[in-house]
């Protein structure tokens, strides 16, 4: 299951603006169900930043995307990246495979592996 991590650098306005245009690229060339989340960098550098937080959100939000700012610098919030990938993912294949029960053919060589994290303290 393809994903796409969109990052833009918060201390620069210029890579923000730029971010719906690789979001129509990704429209254009990819399939629709891509994880894809918006990721803004160099949170370490809040004090100068371009792009405020609320910013990001909204743009985030009208596109559907997932959301997180970080700094690759300190590790900020990296995992939380990652851990949004795998949810998205999980979606997406957890759609497809309930879609996958219905009369809709497979294409082929698609195949679907649900994995489903089970509760060790579960009785």
């Amino acid at each position: 299951m393809p994903c796409v991590i969109v990052v833009y650098d918060i201390t620069r306005r210029s890579t923000f603006d730029n971010v719906r245009l690789w979001l129509d690229e990704l429209k254009t060339h990819s399939d629709t169900a891509v994880a894809k989340i918006l990721v803004g960098n160099k949170l370490d550098l809040g004090n100068i930043r371009e792009v405020s937080v609320e910013e990001g959100k909204k743009l985030a939000e009208s596109e559907g995307l997932f959301f997180v700012e970080t700094s690759a610098l300190d590790s900020t919030d990296v995992e939380k990246v990652f851990d949004s990938v795998i949810h998205g993912i999980y979606n997406n294949v957890s759609r497809r495979v309930l879609n996958s029960d219905t009369d809709e053919p497979k294409q082929k060589g698609e195949d679907y592996h649900l994995v489903v994290p089970v509760d060790s303290e579960a009785k």
